[in-house]
């Protein structure tokens, strides 16, 4: 990366934590009221504009397909839990938020490692 580049990349890596923040919070909503389906699609579309605001910082093809796998899989688990007979219980899907969460965390503070500022990772 140039020098010139920099200020771009720094300026994106802090626009995703902002995106994430706001994401968890709006994710939390949708795991207290599931199946609103309003806030599902607000949700899906916060996870595709972070999802393309990481894909060109550096280093972050992993933690980004983590956090889309694990938000599936919390939905999944969600959208089971609500059906009628469901294998899934309440802890299964506190287990699949709990993970969840780990991986939007760990992502912030790779993002703020690329904005330059380490120190305020969550």
């Amino acid at each position: 990366m140039s020098a010139s580049q920099l200020p771009a990349v720094q300026a994106t890596a802090l626009q995703a934590v902002a995106r994430l923040q706001l994401y968890e919070e709006h994710l939390r909503q949708l795991v207290g009221s599931w199946l609103d389906m309003e806030l599902y699609q607000s949700v899906s579309a916060e996870v595709d504009n972070i999802r393309a605001s990481c894909a060109i910082l550096p280093g972050l093809a992993i933690p980004i397909a983590a956090l889309v796998v694990s938000h599936a899989d919390l939905v999944h688990c969600l959208w089971r839990n609500s059906q009628p007979g469901s294998s899934a219980g309440i802890a299964e899907c506190d287990t699949e938020l709990q993970e969840h969460l780990g991986n939007i965390h760990s992502l912030s503070r790779k993002c703020l490692r690329a904005a330059g500022r380490p120190d305020r990772a969550q």
